[in-house]
Parts: structure tokens; sequence; C-alpha cells
């Protein structure tokens, strides 16, 4: 130590400060020990609630060594590190998640800033119970649109239709490549810990088909010991039941699995009569094993799921069915590894395989067919990120994803599709750019025994740029420019000639140019509320056109505009708590209405919790509404169907809370809620889509338990 420092530090003083935050999240860590040392001196101090520490003394060296430790991390040692500067340490947690930090919104993002468009919707114990499937509680985030056709479900997002709005479950497409929709009645809720829903277009991301944005359910991470069972049971015959275990260790694992029953046999009025919806039952059965292992900074990962299902595809109600029936199975694999080369670099490798069999059977009279699909579909991510400094972090990918079809209607078409992708983030004084680009380069073509023929190439760079704005730390405003587009689908491309209709080989991609900005804060810890105004126009719109007299071919016609804004907000406390949304949305072809739009949707959510202390609830009582405007259900503006609002009411009671409160027993982990609930309470008389009625009152009864 010089002696000039010496003589300084004895008549001022010394303060070395810094934070300690999560290597993976980048999250601050509260509570972490730090140990100080250098020859002939040690002290020790800790981080507060913050992850900031401060050390103010008469005399501290001008370099010293660090140790850091706590719970659930690895201790680290940073060697001569120099108090004149403030340090950020970063600490590895002892579990590491196998899906990663990132959000749908950015790849670089740990946690999305209060402005930006995405919602994050848990899935816990307190909430979206009674379902059987994830479209109920990813419809509680705003511009959702719901498509129910009866025993078949599809999402799509900010006026966007279901085949341009990207289903992801964990990063890995569930898109068909048939006709780019992705079924949601097969997708079991238990099987989520959450769902990103990120609104806007995300091409640049993740390429073709997310001109709506990106839906991505995140199987659970494996941090700790759990294990849950769920049962219920309800009208219309509905029966299901499922298990969860999580287990952290040498070798982490996450095991799931669960049955759903359903008769859905329920009246409907037409008129003034009554008649009785069939063929709407559902049998469907979920597996899904996650395992991974560490080896240092190594992390090796598989991931694999089946879902096998039968269910009647009854039909609209002016051409019903009693004898239609979907038969699907899926399998997935999922293969990973992870380098965490340092707390600032990471290598991503995801290798995935899926394969979907589908089967559409009707003998019907007047309709027979027996449609057989097997898609299968390949998919590599290479993904490295780095942050240079503070101030700068980015990554740089590729992704190659092969998709095939074996199917009685469009025989054996593929697509080869090749990108390369980065994105960065420079961040100073509150100032946040995002910029992001990605070029996709798509090969479709047909297998024949004569080998392998390529009929259309495509090529398609995808920019987005974002701002934002955090002049307050609980106040941000967002700006964003993006550019997305829409492969056409297999049947649209190689649909067979018949006597009606025909595909088409020059179809082009769709493309919709997307404007938003928006403002967002969050109040205290416990609310969010954030405001976003959006504009899409699209071009090359793909439609389904009358060419010849009674000939049908789809060709790149169309041109539409969508503007709206979005309003969300929610706050909650110990014993009450509110969520809603609202969004108004115009979207306009050809100065007529798109079909299925509606101009006005919303919903919010009442609930008031009863406990015995701070920590956990004993009961808790929910009151749901949602609503929809009317709609128009054809291209000429024509003809509509109503507007329709529903409430729904919930009560839940955490039975080992109320038993340990009657005999004085200590608490346990055990959880144990019985849940009691109706939905559509007033039984409204309603149809999402037109000819397909919703069934009434729907009561449920639910046991869940867990550790």
């Amino acid at each position: 130590m010089s002696m000039i420092y010496l003589i300084y530090m004895l008549l001022s003083g010394a303060t070395f400060q810094g934070r300690v935050v999560d290597a993976i999240t980048k999250q601050p860590i509260p509570y972490v020990q730090i140990q100080l040392t250098s020859p002939g001196w040690e002290t020790a101090i800790s981080t507060d609630s913050l992850g900031r520490f401060v050390l103010k003394a008469p005399i501290i060296p001008e370099q010293v060594m660090i140790r850091a430790s706590r719970v659930g991390y690895k201790s680290g040692i940073w060697k001569d590190v120099s108090i004149k500067d403030t340090v950020t340490l970063y600490l590895f947690p002892r579990s590491i998640p196998v899906a990663g930090a990132t959000t749908t919104a950015s790849r670089l993002k740990a946690k999305a800033e209060s402005a930006y468009p995405v919602t994050v919707i848990e899935n816990k114990p307190l909430f979206n119970r009674g379902q059987t499937d994830i479209s109920g509680f990813v419809g509680t985030a705003p511009s959702v649109m719901i498509q129910d056709y009866g025993n078949l479900t599809t999402l799509s997002l900010r006026g966007a239709t279901a085949e341009q709005t990207l289903i992801l479950l964990d990063g890995v497409r569930l898109n068909s490549s048939l006709n780019n929709q992705a079924d949601i009645t097969l997708i079991a809720p238990f099987l989520a810990q959450k769902v990103e829903v990120a609104r806007g277009g995300g091409s640049a991301l993740y390429g073709a088909n997310a001109i709506g944005g990106v839906i991505n359910i995140l199987t659970p991470q494996i941090e700790k010991f759990q294990a849950k069972a769920n049962l219920g049971t309800g009208s219309f015959g509905r029966r299901y039941a499922s298990f969860t275990i999580l287990s952290p260790g040498r070798i982490d694992y996450f095991l799931t699995g669960g049955l759903t029953g359903a008769k859905n046999t329920f009246p409907y009025k037409v008129g003034d009569s009554i008649r009785i919806r069939e063929n709407a039952d559902l049998t469907r059965g979920d597996l899904l094993l996650k395992t991974g292992a560490r080896i240092g900074p190594h992390y090796f990962s598989c991931l694999g799921g089946f879902t096998a299902g039968n269910r009647g595809s009854p039909g609209p109600v002016t051409f019903p069915s009693d004898s239609a029936r979907l038969n699907d199975i899926r399998f997935l694999t999922v293969l990973g590894y992870d380098i965490f080369e340092s707390a600032k670099a990471r290598l991503q490798v995801r290798l995935s395989h899926q394969r979907l069999y589908q089967n559409y059977y009707n003998p019907g009279p007047y309709f027979t067919a027996n449609d057989t699909h097997q898609i299968h579909q390949t998919g590599v991510t290479v993904n490295q990120s780095l942050e240079p400094s503070t101030y700068l972090k980015g990554n740089i990918g590729y992704e190659s994803y092969y998709e095939q079809a074996k199917s009685t209607t469009v025989t054996t078409p593929f697509r080869w599709t090749n990108s390369l992708f980065f994105e960065t983030e420079a961040k100073w004084k509150g100032i946040s750019v995002n910029p992001a680009l990605r070029y996709d380069f798509l090969q479709n073509g047909k297998k024949s025994s004569f080998g392998s023929q390529r009929d259309r190439i495509y090529g398609a760079f995808s920019p987005k740029l974002a701002l934002n704005l955090t002049p307050l730390s609980f106040f941000s405003i967002f700006f964003s420019l993006n550019r997305s587009f829409r492969v056409p689908t297999f049947n649209e491309l190689y649909w067979p000639e018949d006597p009606w209709s025909k595909g088409n080989l020059a179809l082009h991609p769709e493309w919709a140019t997307g404007v938003e900005a928006g403002v967002g804060g969050f109040i205290g810890e416990a609310g969010l509320w954030r405001l976003n105004l959006f504009n899409s126009s699209f071009t090359n719109l793909i439609q389904w056109q009358e060419v010849s007299p009674y000939f049908y071919q789809p060709v790149n016609v169309a041109r539409a505009k969508i503007n709206g804004i979005e309003m969300e907000g929610k706050i909650s406390s110990r014993l009450a708590g509110f969520s809603g949304n609202l969004t108004y949305q115009i979207s306009r072809s050809e100065d007529k209405d798109l079909a299925y739009r509606p101009r006005l949707s919303g919903q919010g959510s009442l609930w008031f919790s009863f406990s015995s202390d701070d920590t956990i609830p004993i009961s808790r009582l929910m009151f749901t509404g949602k609503g929809v405007s009317s709609r128009y259900t054809n291209p000429e503006s024509s003809d509509t169907l109503p507007g329709y609002t529903i409430l729904d009411i919930e009560f839940m009671v955490n039975v080992p809370e109320i038993i340990g409160g009657l005999f004085n027993r200590e608490k346990t982990d055990f959880n144990g809620w019985l849940i009691l609930g109706c939905r559509n309470f007033l039984n409204r008389q309603y149809q999402i889509v037109k000819d397909y009625p919703i069934m009434g009152r729907n009561i449920y009864l639910e046991i869940d338990t867990g550790w």
C-alpha cells in the first residue's frame, strides 16, 4: 500500500461498494455474505434486500480478495479487486434452469420492462383452476382471440389469424406444417409452469408465422423438490387427474402426466327450440419427462413428451356430424446442451424432433372421409450470448428446421429452413436500444418415387428495432418497429386438384409491418399497469378466391390494416387483488371489417383472500368477467355474431391450514386446496365461432395437493 494512499485514507476514510447478481437471470441477490481479505486485513459485510453492499472504513487496502456465499448459490472468489471501482459480482445458482432465463419478447432479457407488451401468466394453484387445456388462462392476456370449434381450439393475437400466431413449447414450434395452426385442445395445463404472451411481430427473433406474436409455454424449472397431485370433476361428464414431481440433484428431473375425459353433451338453443350437442366427447392422455445433469460449467438436458387424444368432431350445427372422429398422437423430444463459459457468456444448443399423427374419420352418408396426416418436424438451434460490458449485451445464432408431411390429401411435401439471427441491447442511463435482425432461407418441395423436387424458394429479412426509456425506476416508455411474415401452408401450396379447388405453388409469403408505442409502470411491488398502441399493415394476404366459375384457389390479393389500443393492469395485497385488460381494435380490409375481429374485448378478475397470518391464505373468493362485442363472420361484412358477457365464480379453501388452525398444529409445507367453481354462472347462450355453440353453466370441483 502506497504511503500517499495510506495518509489519504486516514484523513478521509474509504468507501467500497458494489452489487451481487444472479449469473443466469441477472437479478440482484439479497443477503449474500461477503468476506474481504488482504494481507494483515479482513472484514465481512452482507448485501441488502436489493443485492447492494457498501463498506465504509478508515482504511481499506487498494486491492482485496472477495469471497461471496449464499444458500442456493455456488460460492465465488475474486482476486485483486480494486476498491476504486464499483463492482458487480456474479453468482451461479446450484440448480441451473434447463429452459434458460430469457423471455419470448427477447432472447436477451431476463425480465421484460414494464412497458413491453409481454404478459407472463403463472400457473399457480390459486389461479386458473377447472381447466382441461391452456386456452382458459392464456386468454387472460390482452388481445388474445380464442377460436372454439367445439372440441378444437386455436389462439391468435392482435387481430392476426391462428396461422399468423406462433405457439411454442420451451421454444419448440407446435404449429402444424399442414395448416400452420396449433390445436390447443391437445396441450394440458399441468405441462406449464408459466406462459409468456408476447404481442406484436416476432419474426426477427423466431422466424416465420409470428406476425401477431408469440405464445411460449414454459415447462417448470427444476429448482426445488415438489410433488403435486390434482383431481377434478365437473358438469358434462368432465373428469381429470394429473401428477407432477420435480427433484433437483445430481440428475434433475421433472415428471408429469395426466388423464382427461369429458362427454361434453349439452343443450343449446336454436330459435325457440332446444337441441342437444352430441359427439363432442374427449379423451386425452399426457406424459412428459425432463431431465438434466451438470458437469462443471456444462449442463446436459433432455425432454420427452407424449400426448394421445381421441375425440368427436361434431361440426357446425347447420351440418352436424354424430360420427366424425379425430385421433391425435404427438411425440416430442428435445436434447439440450448449455455451457456457462463465464458469468457474461453462455452457449446454448437445442436439438428437437417432433412427430404428429392425425386421423380424421367420418363414415357419414353425405360426407365420407378418412384422412391421415403424419407430420415430422426436426430442428436445431445454436445461440451464443455475450455481455462484453455493463452497457452492452447481445447474442448471435443459427437455426435449421426441417418439416415433412405424409398426407392422404397433399401427399409428401417438405420445407427446409435455415436462419441466421442476431440481437443486441445497448443500455445507458435509463435508455435501452434493442435492434434485432433475422434472415430465413426457405425451400419448399415434394418427395416422390423419383426423388425430391424443389418447387418454391423464399428469402426473408425480418428486422426489429425497440427503444425503451426508463426515466424513473417505476415507469418506462416503449417504442418498436418490426416486419414479420408467414409462409404458405402445405395445404395452400399442394392441395390436390379436384372439381372445386386446387393449391397454388406461385404463392408468396404474407408480410406485416408493425409499429407500436406504449407506457407502463409498477405500482409498488404488487402492481403493474400498461397502455400500448399498435398498428399493423398487412400485404400479400392469402385468400381462397373463385378464379373461375365454382373453382377456388389461394391467391395473394388482400391487404389489411389493424389499429388498436391495449390496457392492462393488476394490483394485489394480502387481502384482495384485481387484474384486468381491455382491447379496442379496428381491423379493416377493402373498407370492410375482417371476420371474427371484435372491436372491443376484455376481462377482469377480482379476488378476496382470508388468512390467519401474513403468508398463506386459508380461503379465496374470485369473480371473473369476460366480454366481447359483436363481430362479422364473413368477408362481405353482411353477417354478425352478437357480443356476449359471461361471469365465472370460484371459491377455494386451504384444508390443511384450517385443520392446523383448529387443532393448533404446526404448519408444514403440505398444501391441499379444495376448489369449487362455476364457469358461465349466468348460463349465457353464446358462440365464439358461428354455428359452434358453447356449453352453458359449468360447475366443477377440484382437489389440488402438494409439497
